[in-house]
């Protein structure tokens, strides 16, 4: 999560000292909190006149760790890399841990409560020629880019990506049929169905820290194999891609355009050239 964004919100919130928060108490006082991948940290300024830090799990107990002048940061495992995000994870969604300073004479001198929540959303989409990327076995212009980004609190996973929803608007030669010049797709971990990490993103586990993104390549989506399609200069295609995670779902229409003509090559149809017009939140999926 940003940092600044936190602060800026417990500040406003709560009258406790936080940095950048106007105080003259002289106490221990929590100046940031953030996660770095599966660590809660909260920082403590004038820790000199604290003991430790505890973090309180609502329904999971609770864990302690010492603070100092030299080191006036306390670390949390909210879980590790492997779990997080499937049915062996065991910090749910909503949950609060309670932050608490407490002093050598066991008194709490300052609080604050951070909330896990998760949320991964398509917050934007590129050709793969935008980006230099050369699928494997198609050309650059039949394959988009989605960045997926986890705008909640705490790490996520994606559990599936799902592609079933797409036009069927371009004839078929000499056939009562049609293509959208797309394909359907459903994968639950990188590099199946066509779907591949873009180059600096790869993540063997779907895995999405909070604030952070994931590209990935769906190779070749915008094709078609089999009979040859009506030659066409141009289309609107509106595909429908559902993003699944342990704690929720959401729908995303990506617009994209075909155009440049129809061309035969490598064994499939596609389009000369693409180009994103937008994305649009269809809403809940049930």
């Amino acid at each position: 999560m940003e940092r600044r964004k936190y602060l800026s919100t417990i500040c406003a919130a709560t009258s406790i000292g936080i940095a950048g928060c106007a105080s003259s108490d002289p106490s221990p006082r929590i100046s940031d909190i953030w996660v770095d991948e599966t660590t809660l940290t909260a920082e403590i300024e004038n820790p000199e006149l604290a003991d430790r830090v505890e973090f309180d799990v609502d329904g999971g107990g609770s864990e302690s760790a010492s603070i100092s002048e030299e080191d006036p940061t306390a670390e949390y495992e909210i879980g590790n890399r492997e779990t997080i995000g499937t049915e062996d994870q065991t910090l749910m969604e909503g949950r609060d841990i309670v932050i608490r300073v407490i002093d050598d004479e066991d008194e709490v001198r300052r609080s604050e409560t951070w909330t896990y929540t998760t949320d991964l959303t398509i917050v934007d989409a590129k050709p793969a020629t935008e980006l230099d990327y050369n699928p494997e076995n198609y050309k650059p212009e039949t394959t988009p880019v989605i960045e997926i980004k986890n705008e909640g609190t705490g790490p996520a996973r994606i559990e599936e990506l799902a592609l079933f929803d797409f036009n069927q608007n371009i004839d078929i030669v000499g056939e009562n049929e049609e293509t959208g010049f797309a394909r359907t797709i459903i994968a639950r971990e990188p590099h199946e169905d066509n779907l591949q990490p873009v180059e600096g993103y790869e993540n063997d586990y779907f895995f999405i820290p909070s604030g952070e993104s994931l590209l990935l390549a769906i190779d070749g989506i915008y094709t078609h194999e089999g009979d040859e399609p009506e030659q066409t200069d141009e289309t609107i295609q509106v595909i429908t891609l559902d993003v699944r995670w342990l704690f929720g779902e959401k729908a995303f229409d990506v617009r994209t355009q075909l155009s440049g003509g129809i061309e035969f090559s490598d064994g499939y149809y596609h389009f000369n050239d693409i180009g994103i017009e937008g994305i649009d939140r269809t809403g809940p999926l049930h």
